[in-house]
């Protein structure tokens, strides 16, 4: 399959790298927006192109690696020309242009994907929860180094990424949604606490907070026979495991203490895209390309946007 690259250069060269890996790829080659061609340098040898118009044309799929505002219109030309999509969630604007998207993939019968962002890796906690449909509340601190802003939006960006984990790990629908947000430095909401609460019972708690002294991700996860703590920096799980003892002196709880492994999620992400596209298998909907945490994502934000609080 050939493949093409539209993005920026900080994104290129791992995308490269991991393509280069999986068998049946040919990258065609990449265009760069904002940084100029001479300036990006590449482990592996790849054709720099000066008109995505060209790439699009001489590529079978195309991924989007990852914000620009310019992204969509190439991502519709793209479809209109039956090419296969892995696009970054933020090159879109709205749900109404992910739903314009899903259409137009539909039409064409091609694969349309979105990317994950913030590299989380979700696999081995899956696998330590077994069963996600037993999760009856889960609870997300995001904390991001003041000091790490790297893009013009990025509460947008670091509440996505909590949405992601809840819409992988909670199967349900979305009842009700209350947010608020603070504004401390700037004119956007730099700390965001949100709750959902969806049909099957479970409830979720996110705390967002783009102004911290340092980096950190927790999750608390509360099933019906145990309590889940992960540390999504360090990887490390401490699972709370509540037994039922005739023995009152005993301790009910049973403690584990587990470090998962977190390898690269963009080749298990750029190896299905492939294996997809090349298999015939289309006619996605919109939880299926993966714009749910998107739409999770705007539905929290109009919240906030009704009730933030400026200090500024």
């Amino acid at each position: 399959m050939n493949v093409g690259i539209i993005g920026s250069g900080a994104s290129f060269d791992r995308h490269i790298r991991i393509l280069d890996e999986i068998q049946d790829v040919r990258i065609v080659g990449y265009y760069s927006f904002g940084i100029p061609l001479t300036d990006i340098t590449f482990s592996n040898v790849v054709a720099a192109y000066h008109s995505p118009d060209l790439l699009i044309d001489g590529a079978d799929a195309m991924i989007f690696s990852g914000p620009g505002r310019l992204h969509n219109k190439l991502v519709e030309k793209a479809l209109r020309k039956g090419k296969h999509i892995l696009l970054h969630p933020m090159a879109i604007r709205s749900s109404d242009e992910a739903m314009q998207l899903v259409k137009l993939a539909r039409e064409a019968n091609v694969m349309l994907k979105v990317h994950n962002v913030g590299s989380i890796n979700l696999k081995g906690l899956q696998k330590m929860i077994a069963d996600v449909s037993g999760i009856k509340f889960i609870e997300l601190h995001y904390y991001r180094n003041i000091h790490q802003r790297t893009v013009s939006n990025p509460i947008l960006e670091d509440l996505l990424i909590n949405t992601q984990v809840v819409s992988t790990l909670v199967k349900g629908q979305v009842l009700s949604v209350k947010a608020k947000g603070l504004s401390m430095l700037s004119a956007i909401p730099e700390i965001i606490n949100a709750r959902l609460e969806y049909n099957n019972g479970c409830a979720v708690n996110i705390t967002c907070n783009i102004v911290a002294a340092r980096d950190d991700f927790q999750a608390t996860i509360i099933l019906k026979d145990r309590c889940i703590k992960y540390d999504f920096i360090s990887h490390k799980l401490t699972s709370w495991n509540i037994q039922h003892k005739k023995n009152h002196n005993d301790s009910p709880l049973i403690i584990d203490n587990i470090e998962i492994e977190n390898p690269d999620p963009l080749l298990d992400e750029l190896s299905g895209f492939i294996l997809s596209a090349g298999s015939g298998c289309k006619h996605q909907d919109e939880t299926e390309c993966g714009f749910e945490p998107f739409i999770l994502t705007e539905r929290i934000l109009e919240k906030v946007r009704k009730s933030v609080i400026q200090y500024t």
